[in-house]
């Protein structure tokens, strides 16, 4: 008697690389007289493309019945399972609901019957959030057998928490008989036949335009023939979309091209068409796979993990990969080196390992097929839906019965507060009672130390007077200079240098021709002033320091004409280069610098710069005081959305002077951006760069991009959130610093640290933070950094938070290290929306669990990231952070984020505007 496999994946699609696997499945299955039945978002396109049973994915009734009929269930192949899709546990009982827990329903209902099951030649990942893990290891840890084809997703697998044997093959396509064709006669001689096998994929803006700027210039109209070739081609309203209308609008762009729309019947046509071309293009990774087994030269776009996975599976040689969001330049000379060779760019000899790799789920899929056929679940079959509703209830009971017990433990808390309180008011009293009982002093002697004590205190009153009237004398000059500076500075600022220019150079002369000594003398009380009106330290500057600072006329013979760059890069005044807390502006210049371009950042040693020329501060990166640069042509100039000093008057003042990039870094708010002038001056320049005055507008969060692309082109606008110098956070010196007594004693009666370093700004919720230090006593909260606008008077007074004021960012990691969470609580609302923080991904890599608020969007889109929106549930993130600060591959996945956060990768996706021509 014939046995009967469910098959469940996406299916009905028209997705060719789906239907070739579902091919493969019905002809290795049917090896052991085995009746296949597949689900389908179409069951009438599969059943007659097939020539097999079939059911609909959606209709619940219908596949509780094919997984009660049949004697094994099969998940696979392919990539289901993923987060690039919704992907909850909601969507396992939730039949309306399109998710990628929808293919695990099945299971679910497997598991009910008694009913063996398979998860087979499956590409895991990503999965990048905790739930979508959760699910993963519970259903594929119940299975009967697992087969992968890659071993990234054997590794996904296990990091989630599924201890199951895990078998690694190619993808089966590898292996399959493909249908013969007599595609070897229907090449061209005329022209070169380019196959486009292109995919829509909406999460990289602007690759289109790249694709289409990359065939104009290195295609030839007269030589090639574009042969598009769509491999999902079915719709079905609501459930599947097809490739064919994106790929008619890019061949509109193309018209002066020959070209042709080949929608295959069926997978002998499609393999047909793929066959007859000289050349491919993939975007799709059964493309990729089919190109292969065919030999043709192929340049794979790897929009996915998965195609990047069998790059190297087949040591596909580089000249041969895209990533989507390359530079333009990469684009064309991939495209052109693709019309230029007739060879594949792989190793040969892989194949036939690749061919034997895929027969492991054949060989799998054989095994699991002979296993005993088990009788139905009588209990399940009767009452299959009670079943379900009783899982899902006990999900929700379980999490109210977590809730309550936290409840009860805050209660538990405050009562033991309040005990205590009661308990020291008590002992107090009872002390007071014994002093005035043991009291022996007369009258006499009471009016006499009375008199003494008020003698005392009128002498007290009147040094206090004094005091108080020479601390309103320093804030008065305070006040009076900073009202010079937002209003005589700034706005005489244009005039003023009218003035000074025609002395300026005459000046300068005579300055640098004075004894280095009487520099000194000279440039000193200045900087002794500013620094005294904001609060900092005078750093030393050394001879040999300010001996090294280049003038002009030597930067321009020996930097600017003597050597060689990628391009010159601008950072306009923002802060200065030496501050304490290092910041994107000297992270990301400092990143180009690495990268082969001339970074110049200016400054006006308002902090710690004291520079008077140019000072190479890295390789590549001058700081510098000198306006002469204003005048520079074929320069990229950087303006932050944040940086006051800038304005539209003064950008243009000497023409364009190149390429203006507007980085629009922080939502601009009165918490950040200070009294109503300073909003007004930031939202002119806003308005300018939107307005197009800005060649390119780069967006640090996800939030601030979506409001920019209300207004400005997608190919003028970049996302480029801040990110990490994994090399500095990861530096075995900062083992052998030595900490502060304070932190260390700290340290021991505190062993479990929540650590936060950064502004202590009024943008930090802090009444949440002082109800979490008193509902957890067991924790210690460290707060490390500079006092903005009196932030640090609203930390709560309590033994178990310390603040250590500002450190060095040189030696920062070795006080994080004591860190057991990292914690990120800014206040909910706009500003939590819109920051991307750059200690997120230094947390990363300091390999530290990290709690938020849930308000920051930009943290939670990682999964890894713990939050919560009151004291209970962030109470409960601490929790979950301390089981997992310890464990390896916990650790493992935080170093790798941070890696793939790195200032580095940040300043190669901000080469794109080095790439458009700067006058």
């Amino acid at each position: 008697m014939s046995k009967k496999l469910l098959v469940v994946g996406w299916y009905g699609a028209g997705n060719l690389g789906d239907e070739l696997i579902l091919a493969s499945i019905c002809k290795w299955s049917a090896e052991l007289s085995t009746t296949v039945t597949a689900t389908s978002v179409d069951p009438a396109y599969t059943t007659k493309t097939h020539g097999i049973g079939s059911v609909d994915l959606f209709e619940i009734n219908a596949l509780v019945h094919a997984v009660r009929s049949a004697d094994y269930v099969l998940i696979g192949g392919g990539g289901l399972f993923q987060t690039h899709q919704e992907f909850t546990y909601e969507g396992l009982f939730d039949a309306t609901k399109n998710d990628i827990a929808s293919y695990l329903r099945p299971a679910v209902l497997a598991f009910q019957f008694g009913k063996p099951v398979i998860m087979w030649a499956q590409g895991v990942g990503p999965l990048d959030t905790h739930e979508s893990r959760k699910i993963i290891a519970e259903v594929f840890g119940t299975v009967d057998s697992i087969t992968v084809r890659d071993q990234g997703s054997a590794e996904l697998l296990r990091a989630a928490g599924c201890n199951k044997e895990i078998i690694v093959g190619a993808d089966p396509v590898w292996a399959m008989p493909l249908p013969v064709t007599s595609a070897m006669t229907l090449a061209s001689p005329a022209r070169l036949r380019i196959a486009l096998v292109i995919r829509p994929w909406d999460f990289v803006p602007d690759w289109p335009n790249r694709l289409i700027e990359a065939i104009r210039t290195s295609f030839v109209a007269n030589d090639v023939e574009l042969i598009w070739l769509p491999f999902q081609t079915h719709e079905v309203p609501n459930r599947s979309g097809s490739d064919v209308p994106f790929i008619k609008g890019m061949m509109q762009q193309l018209g002066e091209y020959s070209q042709e729309l080949c929608i295959g019947k069926n997978i002998a046509q499609c393999v047909e068409v793929l066959q007859s071309c000289d050349r491919v293009v993939a975007m799709r990774l059964h493309a990729q796979v089919l190109a292969f087994r065919f030999g043709k030269p192929t340049l794979c776009i790897e929009y996915d993990q998965k195609m990047s996975v069998q790059s190297e599976l087949v040591a596909l040689v580089d000249d041969k990969r895209l990533r989507l969001d390359d530079s333009q330049k990469r684009w064309n000379h991939a495209f052109s080196a693709l019309t230029l060779t007739a060879e594949s760019g792989l190793l040969s000899e892989r194949l036939p390992e690749l061919f034997d790799s895929a027969l492991h789920h054949r060989d799998a899929l054989h095994q699991f097929l002979m296993t005993e056929v088990r009788q139905t679940n009588a209990l399940a079959a009767e009452n299959w839906m009670s079943v379900w509703r009783e899982q899902k209830m006990l999900g929700m009971l379980s999490e109210m019965q977590s809730a309550f017990s936290f409840s009860m433990r805050e209660q538990t808390v405050r009562i033991s507060a309040l005990q205590a309180e009661l308990m020291e008011l008590a002992q107090k009293n009872e002390l007071r009672l014994k002093e005035i009982a043991e009291c022996k002093l007369d009258n006499a002697s009471l009016i006499a130390e009375k008199q003494n004590l008020s003698n005392q205190l009128t002498v007290q009153e009147h040094e206090n007077a004094l005091l108080k009237d020479r601390v309103a004398e320093q804030i008065v000059a305070v006040n009076e200079y900073s009202a010079y500076k937002k209003t005589f500075g700034y706005r005489l600022q244009k005039k003023m240098r009218k003035i000074v220019k025609f002395a300026y150079r005459g000046i300068k002369a005579i300055y640098w021709m004075l004894p280095q000594v009487v520099r000194n003398v000279l440039h000193g009380p200045r900087h002794k002033f500013v620094r005294f009106v904001r609060g900092l330290p005078a750093p030393e500057v050394t001879l040999s320091e300010a001996a090294s600072d280049l003038p002009w006329v030597r930067f321009q013979d020996e930097v600017l004409k003597a050597r060689i760059y990628k391009g010159i890069f601008v950072q306009e005044l923002v802060i200065d280069w030496n501050v304490p807390l290092y910041q994107r502006p000297q992270h990301i210049s400092t990143a180009l610098g690495q990268l082969g371009y001339l970074v110049i950042y200016r400054t006006d040693n308002w902090a710690g710069d004291d520079v008077e020329g140019f000072r190479e501060v890295e390789p590549n990166v001058w700081i510098t005081n000198r306006h002469e640069i204003s005048s520079l042509h074929g320069v990229a100039r950087s303006f932050y959305s944040t940086a006051y000093a800038n304005t539209p008057e003064l950008i243009m003042e000497n023409g364009k002077r190149g390429l203006l990039v507007y980085e629009y870094i922080d939502h601009i708010d009165p918490q950040i951006s200070g009294d109503a002038e300073n909003i007004k001056r930031l939202l002119r320049l806003k308005e300018f760069a939107v307005g197009g005055g800005a060649d390119f507008i780069i967006a640090s969060a996800k939030r601030l991009y979506d409001e920019m692309a209300q207004f400005v082109p997608h190919e003028k606008l970049l996302l480029v959130p801040n990110g990490v110098d994994t090399k500095h956070y990861r530096d075995p010196k900062h083992e052998q610093y030595k900490l502060p007594e304070e932190l260390v004693l700290f340290h021991e009666n505190h062993p479990n640290i929540v650590g936060y370093f950064g502004a202590l700004a009024p943008w930090l919720w802090y009444s949440i933070i002082r109800d979490l230090a008193l509902l957890r006593p067991d924790l210690g909260f460290v707060f490390i950094g500079p006092d903005y606008y009196g932030g640090v008077s609203n930390l709560p007074k309590l033994d178990n938070v310390l603040y250590l004021g500002t450190v060095d960012y040189k030696v920062l990691p070795a006080y994080a290290k004591l860190f057991s969470i990292c914690f990120i609580p800014f206040s909910p609302g706009e500003i939590a929306k819109t920051t991307s923080p750059l200690k997120l991904f230094e947390y990363f890599a300091l390999e530290k669990p990290v709690v938020v608020t849930s308000d920051m969007l930009e943290c939670v889109s990682f999964s890894e990231v713990l939050h919560g929106d009151d004291v209970n549930t962030l109470s409960i993130a601490f929790d979950k952070a301390l089981e997992l600060k310890d464990r390896p591959e916990f650790k493992a996945r935080l170093a790798f984020l941070a890696d793939q956060n790195s200032w580095a990768e940040r300043a190669r996706s901000m080469e794109v505007i080095f790439n458009r021509e700067i006058k």
